[in-house]
Parts: structure tokens; sequence; C-alpha cells
């Protein structure tokens, strides 16, 4: 999925029309607070913290179902990001300034206008929030904050990864990358997604098991064979 959502990401966008007197696309083009590989750190932090939970008694179980939760989240954020700024191909604030139209003619760098049409929704907010939602799972889950008498410190450090997420969308519409819609619907897509992924791989925040990896059903079936017989060999675990 990851790889399908970074193929998508390269089409080209749909070409919306505009004239010089659309509203929201005259914008000043400048330097991004955080610029795209600033983003590489911002999703994948959860692994730092999925390690230092390992510190009170590591579990190989654990990890794999944290990493690949992750992984899930992500990848179902990118597709959904990537398809949705093809498709829709809504035109920055600042899409004058990349275009620097003549006669209603892009004359300016064809790499910086595409960009210009992938808008909606926000690739910085959905992935941020994919991966700071994810995060707050995770630690609620590890550190149950409503039990004892703890949560004066716990819950506000659960919701700092979301509180971090929200600083990145903010910067979109600061730099002029974005329209408020965009970040909008590209946090839910992130919040969605990583609620996807973390509860495809633990039990629920609320229930008696949370913060614990499930276990999968999983059966296998195998071939085999002898110098007198040929059957199947059965397996299973749940």
């Amino acid at each position: 999925m990851a790889g399908a959502g970074a193929g998508i990401k390269d089409i080209k966008p749909y070409e919306r029309s505009f004239t010089l007197n659309t509203p929201g696309i005259d914008h000043a083009y400048q330097e991004e607070i955080i610029p795209s590989w600033g983003l590489l750190p911002i999703v994948t932090m959860p692994l730092v913290f999925i390690g230092i939970a390992q510190a009170a008694g590591p579990s190989w179980h654990d990890v794999h179902h944290a990493t690949l939760g992750l992984g899930e989240a992500l990848a179902v954020t990118l597709v959904i990001t990537s398809t949705l700024k093809v498709s829709i191909g809504r035109l920055r604030p600042d899409f004058l300034a990349r275009c620097q139209p003549v006669n209603l003619e892009c004359t300016g760098d064809p790499v910086v206008i595409r960009t210009g049409r992938r808008s909606f929704p926000s690739g910085h907010a959905s992935l941020s929030f994919a991966s700071g939602t994810y995060l707050s799972l995770y630690l609620w889950g590890k550190l149950s904050p409503l039990d004892g008498l703890h949560w004066i410190w716990k819950v506000p450090a659960i919701l700092l990864p979301m509180a971090g997420a929200t600083f990145v969308a903010w910067t979109r519409i600061q730099d002029h990358r974005h329209h408020w819609g965009d970040v909008v619907a590209g946090g839910f897509i992130g919040l969605g997604s990583a609620a996807l992924g973390y509860l495809l791989n633990y039990h629920p925040p609320w229930s008696p098991k949370a913060g614990r990896p499930r276990h999968r059903k999983r059966l296998t079936v195998v071939p085999t064979a002898g110098v007198n017989h040929v059957g199947l060999a059965v397996g299973g675990g749940f």
C-alpha cells in the first residue's frame, strides 16, 4: 500500500481551471517551516517510544505488532491522501506565484506548478496525525492513565503527539501551502488511519486488555509425502 501511495503521488494531477481573480490562490510563495524531508523524523517518532516501552520487559510480539500497526496506518494514509490529491487537483493558496501566468498560461517551473495543484488534502497534516494519533493510542494502552492518581501527567503526555501534529498542520496554513479545509481533512484521514492500524493490532484502549497486542488466528496447511503415504499436515494458533 505504501508503494501504491508513492506511485499515485507521481501521477499528473487534475488541472483545475483558474483566473487571476480566483479567490484564495494569490498568496506569496515562501519557504516552508517544515519541508517534506522534515516529515521523516515526525512519522518515525513512534518507533523511539516503541523501543523505550521494551525497557520494562522486552517483547518481540509487542514490537512486531506496534511496528506493523504504524506501517499500516501510514500506508493507508498515504494511499488516501495521494489519491485525493491527484483526483481533485485543488489549487494551493500560492498557486498564482508558482504559475506566473501570462494570458492564463503558466510560465513557472513545471514541477512547482504541478505540486501547486495538489492542495487537498494536506499530506503533512494527514501523515503527522497518523503518526501522532497512533503514538497517543500506543501510550494510552501502555500507561493506563485513568488507573490511579497519575493521570495529571499521563494524560498531557499522551496528548502531546497530537499537539505536535496540530502544530505541523498549522504551519501548512502559515506557509500558504494549504487552505484550512485541506489540513482539517488531512487530520481526519490521519486520525482514522491511525485508529485502524492500532485496533488491527491491539485491544482497544478502553478494554481490560488495553495495551496488549492481539493474537491472530492462523491456520497452516502443508503437504507431506513419505515412502508409503501422501497427506496434509495442519497446524494453527489463536
